[in-house]
């Protein structure tokens, strides 16, 4: 390992040393909103589907699809939903911390030789450290962020089929986490076609239909919930 790699290393965990202490300091707060979540994942392990009540009635109250069946599937295997919660989005702030780094390498083409830099200026926001402990999606969506962009920036460089397979995984699992997660969709056609049209790179435009089954997936969802709850967005 040369000298380079060493420091990076070293500053990652210290990064991700720091994130855990200050999730540690703030593991006593849950936000109120998570416990709505809490009360559907429940409803959802033990037989009731999507539900606000016990009696199986559908009641569209909850933010996120992707948040309540992760906690759901905790409470299945025993855990707690509270402290099942806050440790995911503990996991996912350590991951948006990881690939924070490597997207700075990627986009200084690794011309900023200490990345991770980056990664611990993220893990000494103590508001990041908050988001992650908090019970909400939040931070699980930024984790699916970011692992998107990131994903994106190897697309453009490789373009190869498995780097598109997997920003498209990433997309979906964003939207599924919370709508506005399509936006990334939007916002890499748009890219796309200011490449083909404004820059006159050398585009395969075929591939921009790729980008719209995130959108189509949204949409998809969208019907779902209309279907199912009597409306497409949930309760405010």
């Amino acid at each position: 390992m040369n000298k380079q790699n060493a420091i990076n290393i070293t500053i990652l965990c210290f990064a991700i040393l720091v994130f855990s202490v200050l999730s540690m300091k703030y593991a006593h707060f849950t936000i109120d909103d998570g416990f709505i979540a809490f009360r559907y994942s429940d409803n959802l392990a033990n037989g009731y589907g999507f539900s606000w009540n016990y009696d199986d009635s559908q009641e569209f109250g909850f933010t996120s699809y992707f948040h309540t069946i992760l906690v759901a599937f905790g409470i299945v295997l025993g855990f707690d939903p509270v402290i099942f919660s806050k440790f995911l989005t503990v996991i996912a702030g350590i991951i948006t911390i990881v690939v924070v780094g490597f997207l700075v390498k990627e986009l200084t083409n690794n011309q900023f030789k200490y990345y991770f830099v980056s990664s611990l200026a993220l893990a000494m926001i103590p508001f990041f450290a908050i988001h992650a402990i908090a019970g909400l999606e939040t931070t699980l969506f930024i984790s699916l962020f970011i692992l998107s962009t990131y994903a994106y920036v190897r697309f453009l460089k490789q373009g190869k089929t498995h780097n598109l397979i997997i920003l498209l995984a990433f997309i979906i699992l964003s939207t599924f986490t919370r709508y506005e997660g399509s936006l990334l969709a939007f916002g890499m056609i748009i890219h796309q076609l200011y490449n083909k049209i404004i820059l006159k790179n050398k585009i395969d435009l075929r591939r921009i239909g790729f980008f719209v089954v995130p959108i189509i997936f949204l949409g998809g969802l969208l019907i779902w919930n209309n279907y199912q709850f009597g409306q497409p967005l949930p309760n405010p």
